[in-house]
């Protein structure tokens, strides 16, 4: 609901308005078809983009809707990106599960989550993905005008943006209440902030799309960091594949 929320915040900068209901059902296809299709969340944005500019381009604004879906998944990849760069931030204990790359992954997150928060509401580094291209391939061209697109969209309304980054950080927060939960439940005895960090970094990983949905990297990452933190790997094996189950019976609703 609150990642719906996110969404109807970024499309009213548009000057869009849509129910938070109908935003809702729309955002679970995308997670539907981000099990079924090669690509992950990647398959399954551009499924939910295809499905809703389809379904409500009857006002000439189909664009401005499948640019609404792009834009709402940077802002919410970047708030997770956030929160995993707070635990490097105060050097929390538990990334140092990344042993030697522990600060080369900790300065990646840093630097990538304060140039996110740059290109949300300045222009100054719009060069660089412009830049980008300019490099002879078609795909990586139609993204970075996508993305160039999409954040000049949001830089309309930049209090509308820290509304969808406020929102978009409880989400996060009651995701990782949720894991946190699952966890005792198996009976996993790490602490809040241990069973948050795997859930961020296993999440952010999958941005990569390596398996279909992220199936099995996602939960091997949960598991490496668990694990090296000084849990059971029964009980965190157990939590990533619940974890996994909730989220494909979530998921076949959008289907």
């Amino acid at each position: 609901v609150y990642a719906a929320l996110r969404w109807q915040e970024i499309l009213k900068i548009a000057g869009i308005e849509v129910g938070t209901l109908k935003l809702f059902l729309y955002s679970l296809i995308g997670n539907f078809y981000g099990i079924v299709l090669p690509g992950g969340k990647v398959a399954g944005d551009v499924m939910c983009a295809y499905r809703f500019t389809k379904d409500l381009n009857d006002n000439g604004q189909g664009r401005k809707y499948f640019i609404s879906v792009f834009a709402d998944r940077i802002l919410g990849m970047l708030t997770m990106a956030l929160f995993l760069s707070f635990y490097f931030i105060i050097k929390s204990p538990v990334i140092f599960v990344f042993n030697s790359y522990t600060w080369l992954i900790g300065t990646f997150l840093i630097t990538r989550s304060l140039l996110g928060l740059a290109f949300m509401f300045f222009p100054v580094f719009d060069f660089l993905i412009g830049w980008l291209g300019k490099i002879p391939v078609k795909s990586l061209r139609g993204l970075c005008e996508s993305l160039l697109t999409a954040f000049r969209v949001v830089r309309r309304a930049p209090q509308k943006i820290a509304t969808a980054i406020l929102i978009s950080s409880i989400s996060v927060f009651l995701n990782l209440v949720s894991m946190y939960v699952l966890g005792r439940a198996v009976g996993l005895e790490a602490d809040f902030w241990i069973i948050g960090f795997s859930y961020l970094a296993s999440t952010l990983l999958i941005s990569i799309p390596v398996t279909l949905a992220g199936i099995g990297l996602r939960e091997g990452g949960a598991v490496f960091v668990l694990v090296n933190a000084g849990n059971d790997l029964h009980k965190s094996a157990a939590l990533s594949i619940i974890a996994l189950i909730v989220l494909i019976i979530y998921s076949a609703v959008g289907g």
